[in-house]
């Protein structure tokens, strides 16, 4: 006869289970609790370029996007929906996406900016530095132009020497 018992978990497996679960459970709550302040940033980094503070944006950006693009670079984008689609008015945020993994955490923010003349969609890569969310990344795509009799930029305006950070 057969002593050994067949069971769903074997009580090792079981308690590294128990360990392991309540550690996800936290780091996604985690994550959960980073939307909200990334989205902020986001928000904030806006808010400033449509009111020509530049620098304050520029400031939103991590050390790594820093070391990767000049605060003209950022300028140049902002510069380029303004060219191709016109005024911003309004923008909202259309997802989210939070990422934990071993090289750390990241919230990935896409963003509707409602223009004059069209549409446009950015995106932004946040991620915690310090005790902040700060911008890793930024990249726009420029959606379709609205049908205006008004005399609107060009679809072929100037594109920005970068469109990516």
């Amino acid at each position: 006869m057969n002593k050994f018992r067949i069971t769903p978990f074997s009580s090792q497996l079981r308690k590294t289970f128990l360990l392991l679960v309540p550690l996800l459970l936290q780091s996604g709550c985690n994550m959960f609790a980073g939307i909200q302040p990334s989205q902020e940033t986001a928000e904030r980094f806006l808010t400033e370029l449509r009111a020509g503070d530049k620098a304050a944006a520029y400031g939103r950006c991590s050390t790594s996007c820093r070391a990767a693009a000049s605060q003209e670079d950022i300028e140049g984008i902002w510069n380029a929906i303004v060219e191709g689609r016109g005024k911003v008015e309004s923008w909202r945020c259309e997802g989210s996406n939070a990422t934990v993994s071993t090289a750390g955490s990241s919230v990935t923010l896409t963003y509707r900016l409602n223009c004059e003349h069209g549409e446009c969609l950015m995106r932004f890569i946040v991620v915690p530095e310090g005790d902040q969310w700060l911008l890793q990344g930024v990249n726009y795509q420029h959606g379709p132009r609205r049908n205006t009799t008004e005399k609107g930029p060009a679809d072929g305006a100037r594109p920005a020497e970068k469109t990516e950070i």
